[in-house]
């Protein structure tokens, strides 16, 4: 019994340790810090027992993955798909996405530099990017038949609900996160309606 009792608090110690690495990487990898000596002092372990849990630096990224995943959904696609008005859909779409890439700001950014040398990161560059895609069939599919304008505007909102979008208009536009979000739906509804909405009607952001 003594024994049974003994691994598992063996299991429950590794697997807070584990946690602990993982809360550090994803830390520092938003900050761009991606060094195991920085890593093991930020986890109050040794870069020994870092390797022990992680003996590499693939492993490492996936289970950096995993977690920030884990902390920071995926938009839920569901929800949005039962806003029927298009122009509250499309406001949702873009509070949802750039909340996503404003909570994993700096870590969608780590993996955009090392996608060429990561396969876990490249994978999770892809699974970000395809959020915009996604979002931009849910904001689509709401407006009447938009026939041949249909692809266009689906690679617009596409491509003005990408991570790097939001990046730029945070740093090189200077905007916080609520401007951003003001202007990108403000945008994207002109577009959709050549020449804004009417007077005096208003779009929720929340």
């Amino acid at each position: 019994m003594a024994r049974n009792y003994d691994s598992s608090r063996r299991q429950d110690a590794a697997r807070r340790t584990r946690e602990a690495i993982l809360a550090a990487a994803f830390k520092l990898h938003g900050e761009g810090v991606l060094d195991l000596d920085t890593l093991a002092r930020e986890a109050d372990v040794s870069v020994a027992t870092v390797r022990k849990h992680f003996p590499n630096r693939e492993l490492l990224f996936e289970g950096c993955t995993t977690y920030g995943l884990h902390l920071v959904p995926l938009p839920d696609f569901a929800a949005l798909a039962a806003i029927t008005d298009p122009r509250q859909r499309l406001a949702r779409a873009v509070h949802e996405a750039y909340g996503f890439h404003e909570a994993l700001f700096g870590q969608i950014w780590s993996g955009f530099k090392l996608e060429d040398e990561s396969p876990a990161l490249a994978a999770t560059v892809r699974q970000v990017e395809s959020v915009a895609g996604a979002l931009a069939e849910r904001v689509v599919e709401a407006w009447p038949d938009r026939g041949d304008e249909a692809s266009e505007l689906r690679g617009l909102v596409a491509g003005m609900l990408s991570p790097l979008t939001y990046r730029g208009l945070r740093l090189h536009g200077g905007l916080s996160p609520e401007q951003a979000t003001r202007g990108t739906t403000t945008f994207l509804l002109q577009a959709f309606e050549a020449g804004g909405l009417p007077a005096g009607e208003e779009v929720a952001h929340n």
